[in-house]
């Protein structure tokens, strides 16, 4: 048996994965997925559902960031996957052209030639001409993306682990020991602790940011721009 804390995006994930591949899964957590119509105000604190979803690639520069990148990559796959199953629809998964703006571009980003970015996995990456850029705006690309429904897809997910047999526990933990020192007791193989900033985990900080969609011209279309502070924006 394992246990998840947590029903983030994260924990619903890795319950999941665990269900398909044949465990016996439990998720505990105080807040579980909800559609938009019935989700309450009071889960405010509930971060996943009401958090912002798209898919940007940065270049990399370090290791942490090569990392991610390649994480970031199987992630697009995986989404890509559900698509050409036909999911797409109840995941919440919308693939779009997605545009990239930055004010003042690193030297990874100068780099960033059509075939360095084929080479790092983008696809239909085109470098924006200076015509094409807004006013102090030095460096442009767009590429293939993709946004959820961060809602849509919690309960996408939630539903596929129960459609499983995985089970829930509704229940307050106020720190992951909690579940830990039980584990002996009920036969638990592992617990994988996916509170994020719950439980006071220094190593762990929130990042804030926006997300936002807008449809011109019957184009759905997903703008980053990238200035002294970082933003999603509509175009």
């Amino acid at each position: 048996m394992y246990q998840i804390i947590r029903a983030g995006v994260i924990g619903l994930s890795v319950a999941l994965r665990l269900a398909q591949d044949g465990f016996d899964v439990t998720i505990i957590a105080r807040d579980f997925p909800a559609p938009f119509e019935t989700i309450s105000a009071e889960q405010i604190n509930y971060t996943s559902p009401w958090a912002g979803a798209h898919c940007r690639f940065i270049p990399a520069t370090n290791e942490q960031e090569e990392r991610e990148h390649a994480l970031a990559l199987l992630t697009f796959r995986h989404m890509e996957k559900l698509v050409e199953a036909g999911k797409h629809g109840e995941a919440g998964i919308r693939f779009m052209k997605g545009f990239e703006y930055v004010e003042s571009p690193s030297q990874a980003y100068l780099d960033l030639t059509e075939e360095k970015a084929s080479e790092l996995g983008y696809k239909s990456f085109r470098r924006l001409d200076e015509t094409e850029l807004p006013a102090n705006v030095e460096w442009g690309a767009e590429y293939l993306t993709f946004c959820l429904n961060p809602m849509m897809y919690c309960c996408f997910l939630l539903r596929n682990f129960a459609r499983l047999g995985g089970k829930l526990e509704k229940k307050v933990v106020q720190h992951p020991l909690e579940v830990f020192d039980a584990m002996k007791s009920c036969g638990v193989a592992a617990v994988v602790n996916c509170s994020g900033f719950g439980f006071d985990d220094p190593d762990v900080t929130p990042t804030r940011g926006e997300s936002d969609l807008g449809s011109r011209k019957s184009r759905l279309q997903s703008v980053l721009a990238l200035t002294d502070h970082m933003s999603l924006q509509a175009k």
